[in-house]
């Protein structure tokens, strides 16, 4: 067995002789290093003010139905509503008798965007279970008045209502242990996150379809010009009203004149003809008009019950 200090010394003696050997390369090796990090990071995306959501190089075009929509678009979406919300929540000042059971000790060390983007990759979450997360805060908020969306309690936020969403919305889920892998928590605790979710909001986990459109076309308009609607998909969404040049003019289409009574007297006799009176539905019905087929054996009446007691 080493000992003590051992392993920290012979790290120590590595980190020098590095050091001494990149001073051996000289300047010129530095600074052909140095143009190389500031090409790669050039080429990198650009991170936005949401921390850590990537923001496109030119104006992106998306359509006006999320169903069409690209999930890394949906994604960063999303993760940059999530973090504007937490942005103007971490200025609030701080009050410890409003914790859940939502809040962590401390803000964990994965952004947003890379946390929803794990939960999309490993969960395969659809882009309904998506919007729904920004509905249920909403709900959340509203039947929870003490919960709020921070830093401290968006990540575990975030699993569970992708847990609970794609119970509630796919045919197709997960288990609670694969949920837990996925979001960095142990099954237990999650399972009590899922039971305080749903009592909260009432098992109302599944919104109404326009709810979702409606929440999708905000974050698009809120965008910043980063993402926009494509004109195309909505001119192909308009009626053409436009007339033919070579159509003629369609005459003005008169109501069909009343029937008159004679008509209307005529076809209720054909009706009345051709329904059967009651005598003839009885005459049917009498089944002693018809012959007996020859195999119908004959009824024999019974003898006569002969008498046990005799008049005297």
């Amino acid at each position: 067995m080493a000992p003590l200090g051992l392993g920290h010394w012979k790290r120590g003696s590595d980190r020098k002789k590095q050091k001494q050997k990149k001073q051996a390369q000289g300047p010129q090796q530095q600074s052909r290093e140095g143009t190389s990090e500031e090409a790669s990071s050039s080429r990198s995306p650009t991170p936005g003010p949401g921390g850590g959501v990537p923001e496109p190089e030119e104006t992106r075009r998306v359509p006006r139905s999320f169903f069409k929509c690209p999930s890394s678009d949906l994604v960063a979406l999303v993760a940059g509503m999530l973090q504007e919300l937490v942005g103007l929540n971490d200025k609030l000042p701080f009050n410890p008798d409003q914790l859940t059971r939502f809040h962590s000790r401390a803000p964990p060390g994965i952004s947003i965007y890379d946390y929803l983007v794990r939960i999309v990759k490993f969960c395969s979450l659809e882009k309904s279970v998506l919007l729904a997360m920004i509905y249920y805060i909403d709900l959340l908020c509203t039947t929870y008045a003490t919960f709020n969306i921070n830093s401290l309690t968006v990540h575990r936020f975030l699993i569970t209502a992708a847990m609970v969403g794609s119970k509630g919305l796919c045919d197709s889920f997960c288990t609670n242990s694969h949920y837990a892998r996925v979001g960095g928590l142990s099954r237990a605790e999650l399972n009590l996150l899922e039971v305080e979710f749903l009592v909260r909001v009432d098992y109302r986990i599944v919104p109404a379809l326009h709810s979702l459109e409606q929440y999708y076309r905000n974050m698009v308009s809120r965008a910043d010009n980063l993402y926009v609607f494509d004109p195309v998909e909505e001119e192909e969404e308009q009626p053409q009203t436009q007339p033919q040049p070579d159509a003629q003019p369609q005459q003005d289409a008169q109501p069909p004149p009343p029937p008159s009574s004679t008509a209307t007297r005529k076809r209720s006799s054909v009706v009345a003809d051709t329904i059967p009176t009651t005598a003839v539905l009885a005459q049917e019905a009498d089944l002693t008009r018809y012959p007996k087929s020859p195999g119908t054996p004959k009824r024999i009446k019974p003898s006569p019950r002969p008498n046990t007691n005799p008049v005297q």
